[in-house]
């Protein structure tokens, strides 16, 4: 151990030890100034949602107090993206809600209210998309600004009124912020749709179906098709939802209906992506009959052969069929009737499962004189069948072939 030699040297040590014991005094005193701000900012957010949500305003009060909301929180949300998580977590909530609140000023004639809340609905979009893109986010965060974006989105119209084909300056604006939002957003966002946890991942297959709608309204879906090729997104999506459903119903899961959203959700973007030809030819060149088959779904008869042991798991099960019934169709119909090689694989579906769809029809035939579940889900997955056999022509090819094997083998 060292030896204070002079009296200096004593009084040096002293000074040292009384600095540090200041520095940590300081540290322990913002520590606990930043704990009480959180605190504060937790307690501010929660009576400002309270007063937005169930605070009995009349719906014009509603949404001015939401805008300026809006104004007020915005521009600290954005900042305590990169100093304060805490803050930027109860901030991005609060923003959802007033998102959420003012969404009906765009639907006022008033010119001034409406364009006051298409700059502040824009500033929201924009800055949930820099929190989505910082890569200190975590997901609890990320969810709730996926889920703002959409809000955002569906509050603004993407065609303009009158018919036209035309987008909207609103889905330019909007298509406009998710470009300068950089690659790194749908690298985020596609990783959030396979690894994410509960409902953060349906929020972000959701964003991703709205910036499919947003590039299909501005007539730009192939680049969105492009850069989710590249990202092998759609495989994976498949993958990931159709899959992997069956082992879904068969375990007891807490967490089954998040699954099934999920599943559902994936759905819906698949279905969206087969609204154009070239997304037709990239969910097909993806596996999505093989998928189908190697998930035995269809080839499964509920009642017999899946361990579904209650009324709303078999709702749940035929929604789901129903649900890829309109995909399969959709490919179909996006392609053209006259693209042979997508209705023959259509067809071959069809004829794969012909013992299905009897047993769906049977099924059906027996419920229009008994009311009740899972009846009316049972009835839309028959058709479902029906108009997927009617755009393809199964139903006449299958006639012609009875009727030359009647004529080969006479009477019958």
């Amino acid at each position: 151990m060292g030896q204070l030699k002079e009296v200096s040297d004593e009084q040096q040590l002293d000074d040292e030890i009384q600095a540090t014991l200041a520095s940590l005094l300081s540290h322990n005193n913002f520590r606990a100034v930043q704990t009480a701000r959180v605190t504060a900012l937790e307690a501010w957010t929660e009576v400002f949602s309270l007063m937005i949500t169930s605070g009995g305003l009349e719906t014009a009060e509603q949404t001015m107090l939401a805008l300026q909301g809006l104004q007020t929180i915005l521009g600290k949300f954005e900042k305590s993206l990169s100093d304060d998580l805490d803050a930027a977590a109860l901030l991005g909530k609060l923003t959802l809600a007033l998102v959420r609140s003012a969404t009906p000023a765009m639907r006022r004639a008033g010119q001034q209210t409406t364009s006051t809340a298409h700059e502040r609905l824009l500033s929201a979009f924009r800055v949930s998309l820099k929190a989505i893109t910082e890569s200190s986010t975590g997901l609890g965060l990320r969810d709730v600004c996926y889920r703002t974006c959409i809000a955002v989105t569906a509050a603004m119209p993407l065609k303009l009124a009158g018919g036209t084909p035309s987008p909207s300056p609103f889905a330019r604006q909007l298509l406009q912020l998710v470009h300068h939002a950089g690659d790194r957003l749908l690298v985020v966002s596609t990783e959030d749709a396979f690894s994410g946890r509960g409902s953060t991942r349906v929020s972000a297959v959701l964003f991703l179906d709205t910036i499919m709608a947003l590039s299909q309204a501005a007539a730009v879906n192939t680049t969105m098709l492009k850069s989710l090729s590249k990202l092998n997104f759609v495989p994976v999506l498949i993958d990931t939802s159709i899959g992997s459903v069956a082992s879904s119903f068969q375990s007891q899961n807490d967490e089954l209906r998040t699954i099934l959203a999920y599943f559902h959700t994936a759905l819906s973007l698949l279905l969206r992506i087969c609204s154009t030809a070239d997304g037709t030819q990239l969910v097909l060149n993806s596996g999505f009959f093989s998928a189908i088959t190697d998930s035995r779904l269809f080839s499964t008869d509920p009642d017999i052969g899946l361990d579904i042991d209650n009324a709303h798991a078999l709702r749940e099960f035929y929604k789901l069929l129903s649900a890829i019934l309109r995909v399969v169709t959709a490919t179909v119909v996006a392609r053209g009737a006259g693209n042979a090689a997508t209705v023959q694989q259509a067809k071959g579906f069809l004829q794969q499962n012909r013992f299905s769809i009897m047993a769906v029809f049977k099924r059906t035939s027996a419920v229009q004189k008994t009311s009740g579940p899972p009846e009316r889900e049972a009835l839309n997955v028959a058709e479902e069948f029906s108009r997927l056999m009617l755009v393809t022509g199964f139903l006449e090819d299958d006639e012609s072939a009875h009727q030359r094997g009647t004529r080969t083998n006479g009477f019958t």
